[in-house]
């Protein structure tokens, strides 16, 4: 999952380039969603975090997001340039999936 709180670009690569180095035969990546009832969809989570959430429109043309639906896209750790670099590398992900590269 790509926009947890606390996370940033450079953590999720790390965490991508470990699956890959150590040969993970399939490795997905997907946005964060904050679905309601659950702790992270707390005002308290939230705020602490500075998440903040939008929907994605079908003319964004971005890979593995549910289109319309609010996706957290920036928080105190990362900005949303740096969740459209995670997009895209969850995006290179899918597309090799089975013949991943050795690191991104």
């Amino acid at each position: 999952i790509y926009g947890l709180p606390l996370q940033t670009l450079e953590s999720f690569r790390m965490s991508v380039n470990f699956c890959l180095h150590n040969k993970v035969p399939i490795v997905k990546a997907w946005p964060l969603m904050l679905l309601r009832g659950t702790p992270l969809d707390s005002i308290t989570v939230r705020e602490k975090y500075k998440l903040r959430e939008r929907a994605i429109n079908a003319s964004e043309d971005i890979d593995r997001v549910q289109v319309n639906i609010p996706h957290v896209v920036e928080s105190s750790t990362f900005s949303e340039k740096d969740w459209r670099k995670m997009s895209s590398i969850a995006s290179l992900l899918a597309q090799t999936e089975g013949d991943h590269p050795s690191e991104i």
